[in-house]
């Protein structure tokens, strides 16, 4: 039953990361499209505006939860598919903390990175 709740929350985080992405996407790529809905952001890559948005809060949430639903997403997918492979309970074990620990050091790493850029406000 646990298991099943895991992968219902797998093909969850799949649509959300697609959603996500689509407003990252349109944000970042899809200027001249925006621009004809009267919607002018600037260029994505300048640093005004880079900085703009790394020093955003609903930018910042945004990045912190994409981090975490796109590592829930990939990490569940990969033990999945190691699970398939190796069929033991030792594996199992074994599998699923090595998924936790690369995805708590994939975390901290990626947050730390996020709430870094947010603070430093433009340096």
């Amino acid at each position: 039953m646990r298991e099943s709740r895991y992968w219902v929350m797998f093909l969850a985080s799949g649509v959300l990361i697609f959603l996500m992405l689509g407003v990252h996407m349109g944000v970042m790529h899809l200027e001249s499209v925006l621009g004809l809905l009267g919607i002018h952001l600037g260029d994505p890559l300048e640093y005004d505006t880079v900085v703009s948005r790394g020093t955003s809060t609903a930018w910042l949430v945004l990045y912190i939860l994409l981090l975490v639903i796109g590592l829930y997403h990939g990490l569940y997918g990969l033990r999945s598919v190691l699970l398939e492979v190796f069929h033991t309970e030792r594996a199992n074990r074994w599998i699923s903390g090595l998924v936790i620990l690369i995805g708590v050091i994939a975390f901290s790493w990626g947050a730390y990175v996020t709430v870094y850029t947010f603070t430093i406000g433009g340096l």
